[in-house]
């Protein structure tokens, strides 16, 4: 099997990558402070006081405003933290509260059942969600080079022998909530441990997604979703050659912003070339031609390029996002991993919607990470380097 088999199928293809430990390094939190590591525990009521969700939900009246009388707002109740005050949010008079401790139980009866590990967990206020952070004992290795030889990158472990890798940890992220409609979710993700970027592989797992905080799995139900595990694992490790894959991608920085551009405004690569006619492959293929040509002599010809445009008053507009996630290409922890391949680009986009989109503190940002918009991003842009990635080596030959 070939490079582009691979690319395309999602197989492995014939390789040297022995087993390595995973490379580390500071990155920002993606849960802005928010999560709090758990290490051992002994028992719920021990969970939530090391996530800090040892507090209850209380129900108050809600009053109309601007009334002589204040008088009661009919059919609702607030929902509020008991310890705090804190609102979290208005609901019917008949819907029934779940408290930390019941969500938490069901979430970890969850985790127990596909044989994770909780790591990490902690509190939404903005959205009113419970989230944990499980790990499962799969790991895959989609490092090309071996770092032994590097002690910056390697830090401590220089002297203990250890080879390093760029790692995959198969993870699960579950939510649960006080809200209305935040029933008890799980998704897989795959995590990146260079830079503690995550893909998401899976966005439900059978029979634990989508259901109530009541709810405890039953042998029927643990069944169906032992079977279910066994495609997440499937799922995780097609994943993981696949990145690898485009990890042996050689790719100049102008190529990896024409990939940038085809994830978030495909439109402005035919303005590049002056051919937006043409279909995206045979713009790609003149992309090629110019960086063979500009590439020795400047690097980010590409980038110039659309700033002259810009200069010259054509209606060039080139997204901030793209600026963005281009300027950590070069800085992105794990780094050390992809230079000069697409996957580097691939991994950009990631480390930049986990890490640095959103205003600082916003919890937006997190939640547009876990399930949101910012997620989707993630999706499209893998889906785009696979498609990228079959194109430039069909140009290649």
């Amino acid at each position: 099997m070939d490079l582009l088999d691979a690319i395309v199928e999602g197989m492995d293809y014939p390789q040297d990558f022995p087993a390595m430990t995973p490379y580390a390094c500071a990155v920002p939190d993606m849960y802005k402070g928010l999560a709090s590591e758990v290490g051992e525990y002994s028992g719920t009521q021990d969970l939530l006081r090391k996530l800090k969700l040892d507090w209850k939900v209380c129900e108050m009246p809600v009053y109309m405003q601007g009334t002589a009388e204040n008088r009661l707002f009919p059919n609702k109740k607030a929902l509020v933290r008991c310890d705090t005050g804190d609102p979290i949010d208005i609901v019917s008079s008949v819907f029934k509260v779940h408290q930390n401790e019941e969500i938490l139980a069901g979430m970890v009866d969850v985790v127990d059942r596909i044989g994770a590990k909780v790591t990490k967990g902690g509190y939404i206020p903005d959205s009113g969600r419970v989230f944990l952070e499980a790990k499962a004992s799969n790991t895959f290795n989609i490092g090309k080079r071996n770092l032994d030889d590097n002690p910056m990158a390697i830090g401590s472990m220089s002297n203990t022998g250890s080879r390093v890798g760029d790692i995959l940890d198969l993870e699960f992220i579950v939510t649960g909530g006080h809200k209305p409609g935040t029933p008890r979710k799980i998704k897989a993700i795959a995590k990146r441990l260079s830079c503690s970027n995550s893909a998401t592989i899976l966005a439900a797992i059978g029979q634990f997604d989508k259901i109530s905080h009541r709810t405890r799995i039953t042998a029927e139900t643990e069944s169906k979703a032992q079977m279910a595990m066994a495609v997440v694992v499937e799922e995780f490790e097609r994943y993981g050659v696949r990145c690898r894959a485009l990890a042996s991608i050689p790719a100049t920085k102008a190529i990896q912003q024409a990939y940038l551009l085809r994830v978030v405004e495909p439109d402005l690569l035919g303005r590049i070339v002056n051919q937006q006619m043409l279909s995206g492959m045979e713009i790609l293929s003149e992309i090629i031609e110019r960086d063979e040509q500009f590439s020795r002599a400047d690097g980010d010809w590409l980038l110039r390029c659309l700033d002259g445009a810009k200069r010259r008053g054509e209606d060039v507009k080139v997204p901030r996002i793209f600026r963005t996630i281009n300027d950590v290409l070069d800085t992105q922890p794990g780094e050390v991993f992809t230079r000069g391949t697409l996957a580097n680009a691939y991994h950009a986009v990631t480390y930049y919607v986990d890490h640095v989109s959103g205003r600082r503190g916003s919890q937006a940002a997190i939640e547009s990470a876990m399930d949101g918009n910012g997620d989707r991003l993630k999706q499209s842009a893998f889906d785009a380097a696979i498609e990228f990635g079959k194109e430039l080596e069909q140009i290649r030959g």
